[in-house]
């Protein structure tokens, strides 16, 4: 995958921004379009994620502007999921570990003192005990990184409304306001 500017589609450009002020009107035409926009979850969501898609797509209803079709089933239904399995595990820690992000990791373990050679010439053997971080809590991690992505994706974060609000914003300009470059 290619490095820089992430697409952006072109509902949300202003013509400010472009030198050529055919390039947005082009890309509209060129967008593949889907008329279809009814949202319904997929049945192998579980109860809690069908419950998190209906919330969604409740809030992106109440935009202005269509962002999402059917085409965009599967990201939201793996962002559903992955919300859904991280509030799971975030319950199973509160349960297990009492929100203990340490944890003592009790091994077996043997220390083996080798010569210069290789050879071994003492072993010792018995239980070591540490501190480690809760595993539950890095699979956690691991599905909120999951989330950040899918939530940038589906424009469910802050920066993402917030680059929304100034687009239509600056669309919103008259031409004398383009011109005279006011903020």
């Amino acid at each position: 995958m290619g490095a820089g500017r992430k697409a952006i589609p072109p509902e949300l450009k202003d013509n400010s921004t472009y030198k050529d002020a055919g390039v947005i009107k082009r890309q509209k035409v060129e967008t593949p379009k889907i008329k279809s926009a009814k949202l319904t979850p997929p049945s192998l969501l579980t109860n809690e994620a069908k419950k998190e898609w209906r919330r969604i797509v409740k809030l992106y209803k109440e935009l202005n502007i269509e962002i999402l079709n059917d085409l965009d089933k599967q990201t939201l239904a793996s962002y559903c999921m992955e919300v859904d399995i991280r509030n799971r595990l975030y319950q199973q820690w509160i349960k297990e570990q009492g929100g203990k992000v340490l944890v003592v990791d009790t091994t077996k373990s043997a220390s083996v003192i080798k010569t210069g050679s290789g050879q071994v010439s003492q072993q010792y053997g018995g239980k070591s005990e540490r501190e480690v971080v809760n595993p539950i809590l890095r699979e956690i991690n691991k599905h909120n990184a999951t989330i950040r992505v899918l939530a940038e994706q589906l424009a469910l974060t802050p920066t993402g409304r917030a680059a929304i609000a100034v687009r239509r914003e600056k669309s919103n300009r008259s031409e004398a306001e383009q011109f005279m470059g006011d903020e």
